[in-house]
């Protein structure tokens, strides 16, 4: 299967972490697409739920490593060669007719369609919603499209928030490096859901009450796996 990865030209971690286990899988062939990175804006954040992306290599230098292609491109257009899919590692938001063309699955850290949007880890315990993952196929919505897999991030009543977040996190790349699996035979969205309106980056003020709230949010949710 012809599969594309989408990233960004710099140093990122989950592609790293992404392509280190696909590159093990031997019925795919892989072709990584490199766009130009646009720093963001530094704003003030109480926890950082993810790890630092730049602490990973570039990936250039990682696919010249490990034998990927690799293709420095300034747009989506300049994709010609004819995938059969394409992974998202690092993005914005993708053209409704780039994602018409090809089928672009997104791993969201946060159970669609119940809680969509930017920060999903800290609104969801912020919210007492269910902490999970969902793939999916990319359509024109925010965090919408087909359903393909959603999973629950386990909760262990002496989870911290950090060791929390980093179980979230290794569920997101697993879940992403066995997509095709899931794109064979994609499952029912998870029943008992609401369907919410996407959410922007927390607020400082919000992050406050997520963190003082994370102990009452674990004993509700700890021992209902």
């Amino acid at each position: 299967m012809l599969t594309g990865i989408l990233t960004y030209n710099t140093n990122h971690l989950k592609t790293e972490h992404l392509l280190l286990r696909l590159v093990k899988k031997k019925d795919l062939n892989l072709i990584v697409y490199a766009l130009p990175f646009r720093k963001r804006e530094n704003r003030k954040v109480l926890f950082s739920h993810r790890p630092d992306m730049t602490t990973g290599e570039k990936p250039e230098k990682l696919t010249n490593k490990i034998g990927i292609p690799f293709r420095r491109i300034n747009k989506l257009d300049d994709i010609k060669d004819k995938l059969e899919v394409c992974l998202v590692a690092g993005a914005g938001i993708l053209p409704k007719e780039f994602v018409k063309k090809i089928v672009t699955i997104n791993c969201h850290p946060g159970l669609i369609p119940s809680v969509r949007g930017l920060d999903a880890f800290k609104w969801a315990i912020l919210d007492k919603k269910p902490l999970g993952i969902t793939l999916h196929i990319i359509d024109k919505g925010i965090d919408s499209g087909k359903h393909l897999k959603s999973v629950r991030t386990s909760i262990s009543k002496d989870d911290t928030i950090e060791q929390l977040a980093k179980k979230h996190y290794k569920l997101e790349i697993d879940l992403l490096a066995n997509f095709r699996e899931h794109l064979e035979s994609p499952e029912k969205e998870m029943s008992n859901l609401t369907r919410d309106k996407p959410r922007m980056r927390m607020p400082v003020n919000l992050e406050k009450s997520m963190l003082h709230g994370f102990e009452d949010y674990i004993k509700t949710f700890w021992n209902k796996e």
